[in-house]
């Protein structure tokens, strides 16, 4: 789910929709209703539960996949501070950890006795901790907790061929004049879908495994008189870059041409745009498109100065203009309503690589009035550390 400020929360509240029984063949060739454990059923989400442990209506803690939980806190043990992944359990595909309010309150007033508080994050705990605490759906406890998100790009696992951002190439945060590149997921779209979505006519681009990157420029031309003033830079997901490290860092060193092209340009058309792709190829998560270099694809343009996201048509324009690649294009169609459906179509084979399942798809509006990700079960389910 995105929080209030655009980005993913790992942690949150959400409500329980419905319990619904998991069934198994027993040995006499009968169905069965497992003893122990439920389907628990939140938006578009289904997690595996212990029985009678959550009710229909009430609010929970939902700790989504990609999520780390302190592994030193008792409750969170049993994930050994290990990201959570999605799994098959009894036929069920369960994407996450659900618990109650109770159990991560103890949580957050254990940390909220033991280590240091930020001034600014005191009264966040001081609210929640008190006698009338309110709750509600959607609240964000992903720093309450302590969780953070797996991040695989700077893992260690990738060896001295890794595409890692390395603490010295970061000029400094992410520049709050761009929106970042989370897409909401589709599962926690489930009421906008049968509602608002359904029948709209949509675009599908393939959702590429790589890292996140945000080339832009802005280009101040107030005084026609005077020369324009540039400002211009390269992103990680979460950083700026400086542009001088690009014998060292990869991200710099594939998106400088894009970057010349664009400032030419923005300098042309007086415009100031950010291009956002992704990086892929060699270094990148094992470079399962078994490409022969790093490149970028591109996936949608933002014009700065009218806070205005592209159409997926501008942004082929655009691209065409600049010789740049967008993202592999999957259909142009009408939207369904049916959840399980979209979610199934997101399996098949790689643009790019037909020996590799995709990751999934972004599904665009034409009009770019929303946009969300849709991830392949099957991709999730052969995902490795």
């Amino acid at each position: 789910m995105l929080n209030k400020q655009g980005e993913r929360a790992l942690v949150y509240l959400a409500l329980v929709d419905d319990i619904q029984e998991i069934t198994f063949l027993n040995d006499k060739g009968e169905l069965e209703n497992c003893a122990n454990i439920v389907k628990l059923v939140t938006g578009g989400w289904n997690l595996v539960v212990q029985r009678n442990r959550f009710e229909v209506g009430e609010l929970f803690v939902y700790c989504e996949t990609d999520c780390i939980l302190p592994k030193d806190v008792e409750l969170f043990s049993f994930l050994e501070g290990k990201r959570i992944k999605t799994k098959k359990l009894k036929g069920v595909v369960s994407q996450g950890v659900a618990f109650t309010i109770p159990e991560i309150l103890d949580v957050i007033n254990t940390r909220f006795n033991t280590i240091p508080i930020a001034a600014e994050d005191y009264a966040k705990y001081s609210e929640l901790l008190g006698p009338v605490a309110e709750y509600d759906e959607g609240d964000d406890w992903t720093e309450l907790v302590g969780a953070v998100k797996y991040d695989e790009y700077t893992s260690e696992k990738g060896g001295n061929n890794a595409v890692k951002m390395m603490p010295g190439d970061a000029r400094g945060k992410f520049p709050a004049f761009i929106p970042k590149t989370d897409e909401e997921r589709i599962q926690n779209l489930a009421k906008e879908l049968k509602y608002d979505y359904a029948g709209k006519l949509v675009i599908e681009r393939e959702k590429l495994h790589g890292s996140s990157v945000t080339i832009y420029a802005k280009v101040d031309s107030a005084h026609d008189d005077l020369p324009s003033r540039l400002d211009f830079g390269i992103c990680s997901r979460n950083f700026e870059l400086h542009l001088h490290s690009a014998e060292t860092n990869n991200y710099v060193k594939t998106g400088l041409p894009a970057l010349h092209k664009l400032l030419t340009y923005c300098l042309d058309s007086k415009t100031s745009l950010a291009l956002q792709g992704e990086l892929v190829g060699p270094g990148v998560n094992g470079n399962p498109y078994a490409l022969p270099e790093l490149t970028i694809r591109f996936f949608t343009a933002y014009d700065i100065n009218e806070k205005y996201r592209y159409t997926d048509k501008e942004l082929m324009h655009l691209l065409a203009d600049l010789e740049l690649e967008p993202c592999p294009f999957i259909s142009f169609t009408e939207l369904s309503s049916d959840m399980d459906e979209v979610i199934t179509q997101a399996d098949a084979k790689s643009a790019l690589n037909p020996k590799y399942d995709r990751e999934g798809k972004v599904v665009r509006a034409i009009d770019s009035s929303f946009s969300f990700k849709v991830i392949s079960n099957k991709w999730l389910l052969k995902e490795k550390d």
